[in-house]
């Protein structure tokens, strides 16, 4: 995990049920640095910087683009996930084992999620290493 040292993974039904655990914590538990280098081949971190400062959900950067970095769409016939909109598969790295122990499975939103906790983590971390004009 990108952003903390966790060693307990959170279930989905912790996080949708019990509310035990944030968004952001929830998704974040599935980054790793590799989710990190790849949001980065997509986004500098002043861009995301200034998407963060135009909405607290990073939606000023289109959907589109989000999905663009997170899946790839697969043809019919293509042993992929499943999801109402066709078969994709994920072109964003994850932790694949934490999903699976958090008993939770992967869907577009679900990757775009992931994406955008990397994303923060990225504003967090340059934060600390550029310092802010008074």
């Amino acid at each position: 995990m990108a952003d903390t040292d966790r060693t307990r993974i959170f279930t989905r039904n912790e996080y949708v049920r019990e509310g035990a655990i944030t968004h952001h914590d929830y998704f974040a538990q599935f980054v790793t640095e590799d989710t990190i280098r790849h949001v980065l081949l997509w986004f500098t971190p002043e861009i995301l910087a200034d998407a963060l400062a135009a909405d607290e959900h990073l939606n000023s950067i289109p959907l589109a683009r989000w999905d663009a970095m997170t899946i790839n769409e697969l043809d019919s016939r293509h042993p992929g996930s499943v999801h109402r909109r066709g078969r994709f598969s994920a072109r964003i790295p994850f932790d694949r084992v934490a999903v699976a122990s958090a008993r939770d499975y992967i869907t577009r939103a679900g990757l775009t999620c992931i994406a955008k906790c990397a994303a923060r983590i990225i504003i967090d971390r340059h934060a600390t290493l550029v310092p802010q004009a008074a």
